[in-house]
């Protein structure tokens, strides 16, 4: 089980790799088959999003489509997976919309080799921009996603601080700025059990 979560500036309005659809990320022992590989990426010539895991023998995949509302190019969408083996369910959610999907079966254990985020290799290239990736090792709750997409950056993950909720004051933020730089500046976010860096 496993969480991955980011924020995302596609380029175009639909997926445009026909063959190997455009990878947020890709998880594999070393093969890039079906049945040797989970990942999550844009269905070609469509808004939507497909999630795909390995089926219980590792011999082929189950894979779970979200088509949801269209969103626009060139600004920044909120993104994640989950995988819940313990309660055979995969969610995907895009800003705040989600779908809930009921495995098939239980997913092959795989001997993971590789990870490729934004692509697979030279192939699957998403055409946009990632930041504020998170990958979690089990399922998070829609609530907690709910959270994480209304904090913009950083996350805070609920297994470190003491609930779920997260309470900010301006004492908690501290932002250090370059002179004259225009791009992003470095968020601590400081509570008495967890500091994040973003």
């Amino acid at each position: 089980e496993f969480t991955f979560a980011a924020w995302w500036k596609p380029y175009t309005e639909k997926g445009i790799s026909s063959s190997i659809y455009d990878r947020f990320f890709q998880i594999d022992n070393g093969k890039i088959t079906s049945g040797n590989r989970i990942w999550l990426g844009r269905v070609y010539n469509s808004a939507g999003l497909m999630f795909e895991v390995p089926n219980a023998d590792g011999s082929g995949s189950q894979q779970y489509s979200f088509y949801p509302n269209s969103y626009p190019a060139n600004a920044w969408h909120f993104i994640a997976c989950v995988l819940d083996v313990p309660n055979m369910k995969a969610r995907i959610h895009l800003n705040d919309e989600y779908q809930e999907f009921p495995l098939t079966e239980v997913p092959a254990m795989l001997d993971l080799q590789r990870f490729f985020l934004g692509c697979v290799g030279t192939s699957g290239q998403l055409n946009g921009d990632l930041r504020g990736v998170l990958i979690r090792p089990y399922a998070v709750s829609p609530e907690t996603i709910a959270t994480w997409h209304s904090l913009d950056v950083p996350f805070i993950d609920p297994f470190i601080l003491p609930s779920q909720g997260v309470t900010q004051t301006p004492d908690d933020i501290i932002i250090i700025e370059t002179p004259g730089d225009t791009e992003d500046d470095i968020t601590i976010i400081e509570t008495s059990e967890n500091t994040e860096v973003v």
